[in-house]
């Protein structure tokens, strides 16, 4: 497991490592779609992708964590006959090591059910991006980079890849979806600079100007912190005023 006092992972490292992962993103969707025969779903096959991505980074979480907690997902391919992506995660889920491990396995959805080709499940691109894994962090994959992913599979569906459709039409389709994350360092950021967003008021932390998500989560975190720093300082205050001064001890 790693070390609780490992640093954190420098972001350009990520930013580098989620490039090479939507390099491979893209190229497995369009050997994809090249082995479907009419005309192919490429909404459908893009998410099928990102899940199929999705899993593989699952599985190298948690064997970094514990490598014992689940099999290398190399061996679930080659010994489970699985067709699908819902199959891999299942037959993923069959061997966790725990009940609430494999519960996380346990997901459905149409993209899910969608036949990978061969040359999509037996390609390298399982050790590349587990080689990419490594040169950002041979320790980990932390939590973080999973929400990251998905804002990545947010910000650039494959399906732009196939009709080329702009910045504007992704942001359409995102709001159409209810789809919004805000990443780690943009959250700090944020905070940092926000006038008084660190201070005590009277409004509440849950503050629905703030929305749902980290930045509120994490402006409350800091409003607790100087709560309670504020709240130390007033006993200490209260203390101070409630002991003798020193006259009144040699009085």
């Amino acid at each position: 497991m790693p070390a609780s006092h490992d640093p954190p992972i420098p972001y350009e490292q990520v930013t580098r490592c989620l490039k090479y992962i939507h390099d491979w993103r893209e190229h497995l969707a369009h050997a994809w779609v090249g082995r479907v025969s009419g005309t192919p779903d490429v909404r459908v096959i893009g998410d099928a992708v990102d899940d199929l991505i999705s899993l593989a980074l699952l599985v190298e979480k948690a064997r970094r964590t514990s490598p014992a907690s689940v099999p290398m997902l190399r061996d679930v391919i080659a010994s489970s006959g699985a067709g699908n992506v819902q199959d891999l995660w299942t037959a993923v889920g069959q061997t966790a090591s725990s009940p609430i491990l494999a519960a996380v396995f346990q997901t459905t959805g149409a993209e899910k059910q969608v036949p990978v080709p061969d040359n999509v499940l037996n390609g390298p691109w399982l050790e590349r991006i587990g080689e990419a894994l490594n040169l950002m962090s041979p320790t980990e994959v932390p939590s973080a980079f999973l929400g990251d992913f998905h804002q990545l599979r947010l910000a650039r569906p494959l399906e732009a890849s196939f009709f080329h459709f702009g910045t504007l039409e992704t942001q359409r389709r995102r709001r159409d979806w209810g789809a919004h994350y805000t990443p780690i360092p943009i959250v700090e950021y944020l905070v940092r600079r926000f006038p008084g967003s660190t201070q005590e008021t009277r409004r509440p932390v849950a503050d629905r100007r703030l929305g749902k998500g980290p930045v509120r989560d994490h402006v409350g975190r800091e409003k607790s912190r100087y709560r309670l720093a504020g709240r130390n300082a007033a006993c200490l205050l209260r203390s101070r005023a409630a002991a003798p001064s020193r006259s009144q001890i040699h009085e």
